[in-house]
């Protein structure tokens, strides 16, 4: 019996769907998969010392469930083998595999951050924090790797990783003075030239405010990073894109249509309580436009 017989069984002992799967036996497709994803993960490094059991009940705890055998081997020829293998070996503290993570991708990390613009200082402060995040043990059991399941490339889930740590740690420093109802020099010059415009944030601007932090209030979760990552962090869609495993085109379609969804709801509220006159809402909307984007950064950096 080769070291291969049992890995199906493996596992299967291991899935969270393994109902979904028959035990298999020498020659099963399932098996040859199995056999050469460790083979994969082990040719690509070589020196690192990880079992082919002890790789599949890793894998197997953490792909995702599927509805049938077929199902599942498919899943498992699209993992990031070579990745997977690495972390895997990580979690399990095997100081080869930390090295060469610690060599190919930790050290990758103020590159990462390069667009941010932040000092050095802070980028290497990043760097060490998240490598203890990902490395360091508790109970003998490490904090982040394992988050890591293979389903995309490595370097941009640390990139996500590193760039969501740096985005929280300067949001909690960041003493900058936001006003609530100010605005910009910029802001002011464009009142002061259009009186209509002036008169109008004059006589609904608490209106407006309520409305639109009615309609910012109502976002799930995940519209609420959406826009505090692009409009708070500066962050452009391809960024944004990397941090989510999703294209570009989805982030500004999703950025668009939530913003068309405050205008909407902050539109249809403002016309049912205040019942202007067609004239009069065609300029408020003009201010609720302009008001919107100061209301999302005060309204996203509480």
């Amino acid at each position: 019996m080769s070291e291969f017989s049992a890995l199906s069984r493996l596992f299967c002992d291991h899935y969270a769907a393994a109902s979904s799967i028959d035990p298999t036996e020498d020659g099963d497709p399932l098996e040859a998969v199995l056999s050469s994803i460790w083979l994969r993960g082990s040719s690509a490094y070589p020196t690192v010392q990880l079992s082919a059991p002890l790789f599949v009940s890793y894998i197997a705890e953490r792909i995702e469930p599927a509805a049938n055998g077929t199902a599942v081997m498919e899943l498992l020829e699209k993992l990031h083998v070579e990745d997977l293998f690495l972390t895997c070996a990580c979690f399990f503290s095997i100081n080869e595999a930390i090295q060469k993570f610690d060599q190919k991708f930790i050290g990758k990390v103020p590159a990462f951050l390069s667009h941010m613009r932040l000092d050095n200082s802070f980028s290497a402060d990043i760097q060490q924090e998240l490598r203890k995040k990902l490395l360091t043990t508790e109970d003998e059991r490490p904090i982040g790797i394992a988050g890591y399941h293979g389903r995309g490339d490595l370097s941009n889930w640390l990139r996500a990783a590193a760039i969501r740590m740096a985005i929280s740690r300067r949001r909690k420093r960041d003493e900058q003075t936001i006003l609530d109802e100010g605005s910009t020099a910029e802001r002011l010059t464009e009142l002061a030239a259009d009186p209509v415009l002036l008169h109008m944030k004059q006589r609904y601007g608490a209106e407006i405010k309520a409305a639109i932090e009615s309609a910012i209030s109502k976002l799930n979760p995940e519209q609420r990073n959406l826009l505090r990552f692009h409009y708070i962090d500066s962050l452009s869609t391809p960024q944004i894109a990397t941090m989510f495993g999703i294209n570009q085109s989805n982030i500004s379609r999703r950025l668009i249509a939530i913003r068309q969804t405050i205008l909407q709801e902050v539109r249809d509220c403002i016309q049912q309580k205040l019942r202007l006159s067609d004239s009069d809402f065609f300029e408020l909307t003009k201010q609720i436009q302009s008001q919107l984007q100061l209301s999302l950064s005060r309204i996203l950096r509480e």
